[in-house]
Order: structure tokens, then sequence, then C-alpha cells
């Protein structure tokens, strides 16, 4: 299965980054010349390489749709997000104005709780749905919309809860099970359990991505813990595990063969409830064939069982293959496939040694094999991972899922056990201070500067020439992987370089604030017009948000200029800003002070905030400036007056 599954993936990369017809030609000459050399394993695989990129013709997500103007649309809900006064929801529309076209995705954001929806509703709806797109404020800003449109969102707008009707709940087996994720979600919500552990269980069992606050998510980030969060086959392995030990009567009484056929049936429908991630799937899948050996008394190969499962995820979705999370879990298992043997160095004669051991060589393995990926998107590499996965993995993570299931059966069956809850509070406590103790240790990651496509591909052939060296053991192969490496570190390096310079930028995104970014060198500034208690958590997020900007131009951090301040390239008294040689004036609030004619003050930039409840008259009598700068929610409330 490996050879049929690379090339399917490499059919579909062509088709996705190269033009139709380069891509006819490149098949058509592999195949000929193929032909003519008589190569038939080689026709083979230009046969599965046109299948790929075939297959990701017919399933790729539509690029647009005609509609541009308000329609009544028709559709099924397929996610829905709650958020603090309002909703986000993912619908599969197939019909517009009562004409079926070619289904597609767009996402609605109603703005109250009602009505009460969930996955697999039908709806009919009126709005005005725009095109996806999103106009970054700072070059190398992270595209927020990039991940909804590999998942074939296309459109986007607000939709008021009146225009919307449920027309009927499909009934299928597959939303029934998907549904069936809120009911456990309310159990969990509904326990005994602290807030925390909620969270929790929420995240690691039911896959909810949001049930976790984002500073305790990057404490997991950055000890090298964060595939605990992300469902994956380490959850598979571990729920397979527990059912394997609850089914143990049923194998003393001689029933061997329901215990392999529950563990695949359970297994489907934990990948059901959680959303069909990649990693969920690529792991179900793996131990789908391994059951199915079992069985038949047949013994699978780990490889193959990736390979099959990469070929399965593509078949169905051919855009995983440019997902992040369908790129990190394949590596992932890849280096404990590659590397995993090669690293076990106890004692096999000893069962406690040679559990150690081999639990080490996974987790090292693991991260040799994500490194690349998790350098390229993320840049940073972990450096303590090794000791808080030894810690939580092997004995605490199993604990604390098998508890969760506990409590969620128990709560099923309307009953609670208090003492069960206090336990797994306290481990998820410990888990919390472990990761947290490890985040915050000092060197505790490499932080990277922007990898760049070249690093990235030096660095894989310096991993594949690492393994021909450790299974043929020639000194000529060491040399290539150590040239390997010094290329994609002097690549990396010199994208690091920092880009010396001064830049302004002005945001007016926030409903409540303006902000404006003033770089100097190696340092970026913020001057925001919200209240002092609200910059803390404007900064954090732009730190998420402008991470690729500042890392390319070698910036650690935000430093906020205060009311009263002055940093040197940036100064501030009140609403006066000094940027450089720019001079800037905050229109915040009706409080622009009072001066005698022909007396107004020339300026560089006003920047009028959505807070500000004046005219622009106010301002032009007070200030002359060369450019404003409005917010659109305040220029919404001055057109309907001018």
């Amino acid at each position: 299965m490996i050879p049929i599954a690379a090339a399917f993936a490499s059919g579909i990369a062509a088709a996705m980054f190269l033009h139709s017809y380069v891509f006819a030609l490149l098949i058509i000459g592999l195949g000929v010349i193929s032909l003519i050399y008589r190569r038939i394993y080689w026709v083979l695989m230009v046969l599965c390489v046109l299948a790929g990129g075939l297959d990701y013709m017919v399933n790729r997500p539509m690029d647009s749709v005609a509609v541009d103007t308000p329609s009544r649309f028709i559709g099924t809900v397929d996610r829905v997000k709650d958020m603090t006064s309002s909703r986000a929801v993912t619908v599969r529309i197939s019909n517009i104005d009562g004409l079926e076209i070619d289904p597609f995705s767009a996402n609605l954001i109603i703005p109250s709780a009602e009505p009460a929806l969930s996955v697999g509703d039908r709806l009919a709806f009126g709005a005005s749905l725009k095109p996806l797109s999103y106009i970054p404020d700072l070059p190398d800003e992270f595209d927020v919309t990039s991940k909804m449109r590999s998942q074939g969102i296309i459109r986007s707008g607000v939709v008021v809860s009146d225009s919307i009707t449920a027309i009927w709940t499909d009934p299928s087996l597959y939303y029934s099970i998907r549904r069936f994720q809120s009911t456990l979600r309310d159990i969990i919500r509904g326990s005994a359990l602290d807030d925390n552990s909620k969270d929790f269980l929420m995240t690691c069992l039911l896959g909810d991505p949001d049930a976790m606050s984002q500073d305790r998510r990057d404490n997991y980030t950055s000890s090298g813990m964060a595939h605990i969060l992300a469902l994956s086959g380490l959850h598979v392995a571990v729920l397979t595990l527990i059912i394997t030990l609850l089914l143990i009567p049923l194998r003393l009484c001689r029933i061997r063969w329901i215990s392999p056929v529950s563990v695949i049936i359970l297994l489907w429908i934990f990948a059901l409830v959680t959303g069909l991630s990649a990693s969920v799937v690529r792991a179900v899948i793996m131990a789908t064939v391994i059951s199915f050996g079992i069985l038949l008394q047949r013994r699978s190969t780990t490889a193959n069982s990736l390979a099959l499962a990469a070929f399965l995820i593509l078949l169905f979705d051919p855009a995983q293959l440019i997902s992040v999370g369908f790129q990190l879990s394949f590596a992932a298992v890849a280096g404990i496939i590659a590397f995993g043997p090669h690293f076990v160095f106890w004692e096999k004669r000893s069962a406690p040694l040679r559990f150690f051991g081999a639990f080490v060589a996974t987790s090292l393995s693991a991260i040799l094999g994500s490194t690349v990926f998790s350098a390229y998107y993320f840049n940073a590499i972990p450096l303590l991972f090794l000791p808080a996965n030894c810690i939580i993995l092997p004995f605490i993570l199993p604990v604390v899922l098998f508890i969760g299931i506990i409590v969620i059966i128990t709560g099923v069956c309307g009953i609670e056990i208090i003492w069960i809850c206090r336990v797994e509070d306290f481990l998820v406590r410990l888990i919390d201070k472990i990761t947290a103790l490890v985040a915050n240790t000092p060197w505790s990651a490499i932080s990277l500067g922007d990898v760049g496509i070249v690093g990235a591909v030096f660095a894989i052939g310096a991993l594949v020439v690492f393994k021909i060296w450790l299974v043929k053991r020639r000194y000529i192969w060491m040399v290539a992987c150590v040239t390997m490496a010094i290329l994609s570190i002097t690549a990396c390096v010199e994208r690091m370089m920092p880009d010396r310079g001064f830049e302004i930028y002005f945001v007016q995104k926030h409903p409540r604030s303006s902000e404006i970014y003033v770089r100097s060198d190696t340092s970026l500034y913020l001057i925001s017009t919200s209240v002092p208690g609200e910059r803390d958590g404007i900064k954090d997020a732009a730190m998420r948000r402008y991470g690729r900007y500042m890392r390319r131009r070698g910036i650690s951090n935000i430093t906020i200029a205060s009311d009263t301040c002055d940093l040197g390239p940036v100064a501030r008294r009140g609403n006066w800003v000094a940027a450089g040689n720019h001079a800037i004036l905050l229109a915040v609030h009706n409080n622009l002070p009072f001066l005698p004619e022909n007396k107004r003050i020339r300026v560089d930039y006003v920047v009028v905030a959505p807070t500000f409840r004046g005219r622009m008259s106010d301002i032009l009598n007070y200030v002359r400036p060369d450019s404003v700068v409005c917010s659109s929610l305040w220029l919404d409330r001055q057109i309907p007056k001018q």
C-alpha cells in the first residue's frame, strides 16, 4: 500500500499546485516513458498519480457560487459553535431560491441563542452571503479563513433568528451519532467535576477545540504536550486498551471474536462523535486493520496500515493533504515506524525496562517525525517534552480518560460518584501543573524564525538520510545527513535576519477601540484607544494573529504604550501620540479642546475611534490633518446624519 498511497498523494498535490494542462502533460509523459521501457510497475504508479489528480478535481471545494444578492437558502447544519452573545453555525447549502445546486458550505453568525439548533437540522433562511475573504492588517498576518476554505466553506454572513425556519431533522445514523456529542457534553457539564476537569474531558474525549481557554492551551503547546488535547492515535490507543480490559470476561469465556468486533464498532462511533478528524480516522483505520488481522489470524504491518489510512482519507477528502492536522498526525506515526526500533536501548529481558524503553523510543520518534512540520507551522521546537511525556502519558492520562468514561456512563444512568470526581479533579490539576512547570521553565522550547519551504525540504531530506544511515551505518550517509541539516539551518537563519525599518499600521476592526502598531527595527509598540484593562487581552490576541509578521522581523514581544509614556520611538500624552517623526491625534471621545480660530494644529494622522461621538467638522475645526483614519462603525453612525 505504501507506493500506491504515495503515488495517489502525489497526484493530488500535482493537481493542486499545477495547471490542468501541465498536469496532463506530466501524466502523459510519464506514461509514455514507462510504456517505452516496458515498466509495468511504473505504469501502474502513473495510473495511481492520475487517479489522485482526478480525485482532487472531482472533490475539490468550490471556489465560488453565483449568488450576490439576498436570497432564500436551504441547507443542513454541520457544526454549531456557541459564543458569548452569538453562535457560529456551519451549514451545507444545497438549495438557493428553490433551485437545487451543487452543495457548498457557509459560515453563519446568528446574534442570538434562538432558535435552538443541532447538527443535522434542515434549515431555510434568508440572508446575503458574501464570499469568504480576509484582508490582513499587517503583512504576513495569519489568515484565519484558510482553515475554513480547506473545509469547503466559501461564504459567510449574518443571519437574524427571525428569518430561520427549521424544516426537519435528518434521522440518518451519521447525524444521529454526531448529535450524541451534545448529549455527552451536557452529561459532563452536569457532573460534579470542577470547571477545569470538564473543559479537559470535553477537549480530550469529545474533541471540542473551544472548551479550553487559550492560555491553558498555550501551556500545553509550549511544553510539547499539545498532542494530549488534539484527538489522535494516543486517545484511540487508550480507548482501545480500556475497551479491551472491559471485555476481558468475554475472552475468559472463550468468546474471543467479540473483543475485536466491539473495538471496531466503538472506535468508529467515537470517530463519528468527535467529527471524523484526520488524526482520529487514521488511528481508527489502523486499529480496524489490526482488529481484522486478529479476527482472521493474520499479521498486519503498521506501515501498510498507515498507508491504507492515508489512501482512504485522501480518497474521500483530498483537501486533507494540505491540512496541518493530517500532516502532523501522519508524520508522527511515520517517525515512530521509521525511528522507533532504532531507539530502544534497554535490556529486552526486563519487562519494566522494556516497557519504559519502548515508551521513550516512541515519544522521541514521534517528536522527531513531526519536528519539521511543527517548526514550519508553529516556529518552535519543544525541548523538555520527554520528562512531561514520561510522567503524564503512561501513568496519568489513561486513568483520567478511564475515569472520564466512568463519569459519562454513571451520568447516563443517573448516578453521581463524588469521590471519583474528586480524584479526576486532582489528576487534571496535576497534569496542568506539570505542563505549566515545563512551559515556564527557561529553554523549554526553541523559538524559531520563519521556517521557509527550502529549509523544511532540506530538513525532511536530512531525516530521510538519517534513517538510511541507521540501516546501512555507512560514513557517507552521515556526512550527507549533516550536510542537509546545515543547509536547512542556513536557510532558516537567513530568513531570521531582522528587517530593519520603521512602519506604522492602523487597525480599525475592533468594535470598541482603534489600534496603532508601530515597528521600529525589532521592536513593536501597541497604541490602543481602549481602556487600560482591555489592552492586555488585545495584546495577547495580536501576539497570536501577527506572530508570523513578528518572527520574520525578529520581534519577540509587543510593548503596550500607556496613556503617558516615552518609549523612544513612541511617546504618548493622552490623545496625542508621537511615532517617529509623525504626529497623531486619537479622537476617542467628544472631548477635543477648544482653540481660537485660525489656530488649528497640524498633524499627520487623525485616528477616529468607534467611541468618538462628535462629527468630522469638530475634528477639522481643531486640527489640520494630512490623513484621517476612521473606524467603519463610526462611519456607519455618521453617514445617515450627514
